[in-house]
């Protein structure tokens, strides 16, 4: 992936421990640094260099911003007001800090896929005879 075709705004995902995505937004500030913004389970919304986002990943897709120049340029400030807001898997997981920068709302497909899945798991075990 060439850093240089990639512009504020592009949502950025690689494998995260073989069952998940990580989920991240590219910004190219005004003065030419590039970060990733992230939301990570122990600092919550932060900047990091593309190298620490990727952690060792060489695979990182792209979902390129689909918005216009003026919602790309308030991205930037959406950010920095998320600065420091706590991860939270449930509610506030990268992917739902990934989708509200870039498209206006949080949300998280996986983290509901996880929910459902807990909630079926509980059901079964709170339903099957004892033995």
């Amino acid at each position: 992936m060439l850093v240089k075709n990639l512009k504020t705004g592009d949502k950025l995902s690689r494998p995260k421990n073989g069952f998940v995505t990580h989920y991240g937004i590219f910004v190219r500030f005004p003065n030419g640094q590039c970060f990733i913004a992230e939301n990570n389970v122990y600092s919550g919304v932060q900047f990091v260099s593309m190298e620490q986002f990727a952690n060792g990943h060489q695979s990182i897709k792209v979902e390129f911003f689909r918005g216009n120049e003026l919602q790309r340029q308030q991205i930037i400030p959406s950010i920095k007001r998320k600065l420091g807001t706590q991860y939270d898997l449930f509610s506030y997981n990268c992917e739902h800090f990934a989708n509200e920068i870039q498209q206006g709302v949080p949300k998280s497909p996986q983290a509901n896929f996880a929910k459902g899945a807990l909630i079926l798991t509980a059901l079964y075990y709170a339903t099957r005879p004892n033995c």
